[in-house]
């Protein structure tokens, strides 16, 4: 995600004009709280607390935190890109559908067992990256989505259909 002026990189730079917020590697999700069990490492807490400032940021990008956990971005209700590649995620929860809005979707190089089916009940979805995942197959309905205009299985392309 590249950065201009309404772009923010860590949490304290946000403000009511930030539209994107790069959160890519960031020392803002590890956990300064001694009281916290995770303190030195990963933790969401801080990202959770900041929510309520982060509301109106329209794209995200949570690469390289080693997350093996989603924060609770759906409630982010202006979110239109969300970039969670090359973490440990093992599955996408749900609650990732109430993001009506979101037209971007990057899920590529985590530990996602099977290929999320929540991503039919996005009507806004335009681009969809799955690729260095754990899964052999993408299944029909995620594949003949109409309203995708990009599907990106790189670097493993050949993902055959679960039919196959």
């Amino acid at each position: 995600i590249p950065v201009s002026g309404d772009d923010a990189r860590t949490l304290r730079q946000v403000t009511k004009a930030t539209r994107v917020l790069d959160l890519s590697a960031s020392t803002d999700l590890v956990c300064d709280n001694l009281m916290c069990e995770k303190v030195g490492e990963l933790c969401l807490c801080k990202f959770a607390i900041s929510f309520p400032k982060i509301a109106h940021v329209r794209e995200l990008c949570l690469r390289e935190n080693g997350m093996d956990r989603w924060p609770d971005v759906w409630n982010l209700p202006n979110l239109e890109v969300l970039d969670v590649s090359h973490n440990r995620l093992t599955d996408v929860p749900r609650e990732l559908a109430q993001l009506k809005g979101l037209r971007v979707l990057d899920l590529s190089h985590n530990r996602l067992e099977a290929a999320p089916t929540l991503v039919c009940e996005m009507p806004g979805l335009r681009t969809l990256r799955l690729g260095g995942n754990a899964f052999d197959y993408v299944p029909s309905d995620v594949r003949s989505l109409h309203t995708l205009e990009t599907l990106d299985l790189s670097p493993r392309p050949s993902l055959r259909d679960e039919t196959e």
